[in-house]
């Protein structure tokens, strides 16, 4: 008896002998060994799964890397468009709104009329007896101005437009004097060029724009302003409208940071001072 183990199967036959060996206790110590190791192995492999988890998960879904640069394709004219973004950080605080500029005063009416102007008269239901204007006929309109009030132009006439009494511009006859006033890009006779045209300052802009990252599909547009002096330099540049996101901020610091010098804008043989308005459009993905 000294030399029977208590986990050999003797020893279980022998503690069991003359008893009901279809109870529960036989069987249980009967089948000890092999349920340890199944309860062994069974915790190593959970153990293994849940450690392999995280690292094929990552594999299937790897995470973009911060400060990834976004792909920039112009989609028509002055409008860029980024795609393929980063996901974007926490949304931060709104920022308080620009005070909204007064609008500036209209110019004053000139001093003379250079062009011949024909009253336009306003309709008015009156009394039949009532002696009214007649109607002018789009034949006086073929070398006059519509006008409030009916006047023989001057051709040597002098026109002077102000703003606050400031002088933009002065013209008689076909001699142009320069002024400091801003005309748009679509009013000047020949557009100003970046080096390279176009879709090169594209190119530059968006090689330059920091994308923010998202984690949904957003759309946002952000509007610049900027004039092109007669120099070629850009000045006043400005966001008229922001999306947030810091897409406002970003704009204006890739604008400022472009040092390359435009061919200013034409207008009557001259040089002048020439306003854009770029809308810049970025899908978030």
């Amino acid at each position: 008896m000294s030399k029977v183990s208590v986990f050999d199967r003797a020893w279980i036959d022998l503690v069991f002998e003359g008893r009901n060996k279809e109870y529960g206790a036989y069987q249980l110590r009967k089948e000890d060994p092999k349920n340890t190791l199944l309860a062994l192995f069974s915790g190593i492999a959970v153990v293994a799964l849940l450690v392999a988890i995280p690292a094929i998960a990552s594999n299937i879904n790897p995470t973009p890397r911060p400060g990834e640069t976004a792909t920039i394709v112009p989609i028509e004219k002055d409008t860029l468009v980024l795609v393929n973004l980063p996901e974007k950080p926490e949304k931060p605080a709104p920022e308080t709104p620009e005070p909204s500029k007064p609008e500036p005063p209209k110019p004053q009416d000139a001093l003379a009329p250079v062009t011949n102007k024909v009253k336009l008269n306003q309709l008015k239901v009156v009394d039949a007896s009532t002696v009214i204007d007649t109607l002018p006929t789009m034949n006086d309109f073929k070398d006059a101005d519509p006008s409030s009030i009916t006047a023989k132009g001057n051709p040597e006439g002098t026109i002077t437009l102000g703003e606050s009494g400031k002088e933009l511009g002065t013209a008689e006859g076909d001699k142009v004097t320069e002024g400091e006033g801003t005309i748009s890009n679509m009013r000047v006779d020949v557009q100003p060029e970046y080096p390279g045209g176009m879709d090169k300052f594209y190119k530059t802009v968006g090689n330059r724009f920091q994308a923010p990252q998202t984690q949904t599909n957003i759309t946002l547009k952000v509007f610049v302003s900027f004039i092109i002096e007669k120099d070629g330099t850009m000045s006043n540049i400005k966001v008229t409208r922001d999306p947030g996101y810091g897409m406002g901020k970003e704009a204006e610091r890739v604008l400022k940071s472009l040092d390359k010098k435009w061919k200013p804008g034409i207008k009557n043989g001259k040089p002048v001072r020439t306003a854009y308005n770029l809308p810049i459009t970025l899908n978030l993905k």
